[in-house]
């Protein structure tokens, strides 16, 4: 394809690290890293964002987390054995079944959003698998310290059939303490768990140590409540079986493998029509140096840490990110672009257009344009007597809508 906008390419590599701003909580992504898709790269590709950290290798569509320590350290939650392979996503399509992570069936690609990123894995003629990983605060008085884990599969075949994700996290802070998990009620849990109903004490599990801590949580907000939650040695959870063998429940250990434990969420199956899709909201909560994380502040909307009108307002905020993420799509958009308009001696808000990729027209991309904008935000974020947070985020919705198109260029 003739390639188009030279100037404007520049411009993305000039102005990125002033785009990637997580407004929401200051967040620090690393922008100049990475601006748009990846496929088949063993660059290993990085964004921080608070106090958490994602890794993700583009080659494999692998992923690990991270959390920073009082040290600036960052501590990893997962294994990171064998490029982070142990961890991932599990897709099943009728009777068949499809490791997504590291498998040579699979064509993974890997996107850049605001604060986290997007790996979209392509199974030829059966599923497009989408996953946004997305960070944010548990409270507002806190850093960024949860990812919002976002996973949609859609039916790219020709048939009707059902489908099916499972999500398995290699845990490591627990092997190396008394216990591997704590449910809930911060009891340990001493042995293989398998869980159908997460409600009360199972509503979400831990795994920590003196370093870090790992919240998984399993309901409140807006997560899709699992089929079931296994707690069991890896070696369990990485079979062929959909659902894992806990008929006899045993300790963490086995012969071939001492003190590895993990947890495998499977998801309710749906019927998918051709070109359907179904998706599933999970979340993960981290801490460290000692500390328990608080996801519940967040999926609960505990009325001592968040007012009705800073959960919703959060909620906007996530959304506004996912929306831009809806928009990426694989390859580059070919945009013809007049001379850069003259710069406007006062910045309007544009309440009335929605700020999707597809209302992005020319006169966004101009570099007058997009510094005024950036300007704006600054200079409401400083102005801490009156912040208008949604102006903010109206705001901060035209920015993200302006740098999807930008990525693809």
């Amino acid at each position: 394809m003739k390639k188009i906008l030279t100037g404007a390419a520049a411009f993305v590599l000039c102005f990125m690290p002033f785009f990637a701003q997580d407004n929401l909580a200051a967040a620090s992504a690393q922008a100049d890293e990475y601006t748009g898709w990846v496929e088949g790269t063993s660059k290993e590709l990085s964004v921080r964002s608070g106090a958490v950290q994602i890794r993700v290798k583009p080659n494999l569509g692998t992923f690990n987390f991270s959390v920073l320590n009082e040290n600036d350290k960052y501590v990893p939650v997962l294994s990171t054995a064998n490029e982070y392979a142990s961890s991932g996503f599990f897709l099943k399509a009728g009777k068949k079944r499809y490791r997504l992570i590291a498998d040579k069936s699979v064509r993974p690609a890997v996107a850049k959003l605001p604060g986290g990123f997007n790996i979209t894995y392509f199974v030829a003629k059966t599923a497009e698998v989408s996953v946004n990983f997305e960070t944010l605060r548990s409270n507002p008085e806190s850093d960024v310290d949860m990812i919002k884990i976002s996973a949609s599969m859609r039916n790219t075949g020709d048939r009707t059939d059902d489908y099916a994700l499972r999500l398995v996290l290699d845990t490591i802070l627990g092997e190396s303490a008394d216990y591997h998990f704590f449910g809930a009620d911060s009891s340990p849990i001493k042995s293989e768990a398998l869980y159908r109903s997460l409600k009360k004490d199972q509503r979400w599990v831990y795994s920590k140590n003196a370093n870090g801590a790992m919240q998984v949580l399993f309901d409140g907000a807006d997560i899709t409540e699992p089929e079931l939650v296994a707690l069991a040695n890896y070696s369990t959870l990485d079979k062929a079986t959909w659902e894992p063998d806990m008929k006899v429940f045993r300790t963490f250990d086995t012969v071939l493998s001492y003190k590895n434990s993990a947890i495998g969420i499977n998801w309710p199956s749906v019927r998918l029509r051709p070109g359907q899709s179904a998706s599933c909201v999970i979340y993960i909560a981290l801490a460290s140096d000692g500390n328990l994380p608080k996801g519940e502040l967040f999926v609960d909307g505990d009325s001592d840490s968040w007012s009705a009108a800073d959960l919703e307002l959060e909620r906007e905020f996530v959304a506004a990110a996912e929306s831009t993420a809806e928009n990426v799509q694989e390859g580059p958009v070919e945009i013809q672009m007049d001379e850069p308009a003259a710069p406007k001696a006062e910045f309007e808000v544009r309440r009335d257009v929605p700020f999707t990729v597809n209302s992005i027209s020319k006169e966004h991309l101009t570099l007058e344009y997009v510094q005024n904008l950036i300007d704006r935000i600054s200079a409401l974020e400083e102005n801490s007597a009156a912040v208008n947070r949604r102006e903010i985020l109206q705001l901060n919705a035209e920015l993200d809508a302006i740098l999807s198109v930008l990525r693809q260029l």
